[in-house]
């Protein structure tokens, strides 16, 4: 059925992205992991492999359940994530980054966007 068709589409994503994906570093990871988000009310991840519907909604749910996320809007074809937060948040980078990795997915950028004055 679908589900069979969906864990075989996967499995073609994984040997593809296996041979191309670069296994992240840990001080990637940690530096990424320390970036202030107190004064962002926008920020905008990038991730590998985010291209399969079902698997966006697995991380939006991820997202969404940490406090002080009020929304994460997904666009496959770039693989990124625009994360709006609350007014007055306490959300750490790191948060963000294990929801991807709960997600099953592998952080390839976080940005801050302009804070608003």
């Amino acid at each position: 059925g679908i589900e069979m068709k969906h864990t075989f589409y996967h499995l073609i994503i994984i040997i593809g992205l296996a041979a191309t994906l670069v296994p992240q570093s840990l001080a990637f990871k940690e530096e990424s992991s320390s970036i202030d988000l107190s004064s962002h009310q926008e920020i905008i991840i990038t991730a590998y492999g985010l291209s399969c519907p079902l698997c966006a909604n697995n991380l939006d749910g991820q997202l969404t359940k940490i406090d002080g996320v009020e929304s994460a809007v997904i666009d496959l074809a770039s693989g990124s994530i625009v994360i709006g937060l609350a007014d007055k948040h306490s959300v750490k980078a790191k948060q963000l980054i294990e929801a991807v990795d709960n997600a099953g997915f592998t952080l390839k950028n976080i940005e801050t966007t302009p804070s608003k004055p």
